[in-house]
C-alpha cells in the first residue's frame, strides 16, 4: 500500500490531516516534558478547539457536496 501525496496536480487532503494530526499529538506530547510548551498549549487551546472542528466540518461538507 502507497500514499499518493499528489492527486490531479494538488496535495491531497488525506496527507496534510496525517501532517498536522503527527504534528499536534507531538507537540501535546512534548507539553508533558516542556513547561514552555505547555504554557503554549494553555494560550492557544481555545484556538485548537475552534480550528479542529472547522476544518473536520468543511472537509465532511465538501465530501457531501462533491458526492451530490
Amino acid at each position: 500500500m502507497s500514499i499518493e501525496i499528489v492527486k490531479e496536480g494538488s496535495i491531497d487532503g488525506a496527507f496534510i490531516a496525517l501532517c498536522e494530526t503527527v504534528l499536534v499529538f507531538g507537540l501535546l506530547t512534548a507539553g508533558f516534558f516542556v513547561q514552555s510548551i505547555r504554557e503554549a498549549w494553555g494560550i492557544m487551546g481555545s484556538y485548537v478547539q475552534v480550528i479542529f472542528p472547522l476544518t473536520l466540518g468543511s472537509w465532511f461538507a465538501y465530501k457531501a457536496v462533491k458526492s451530490l
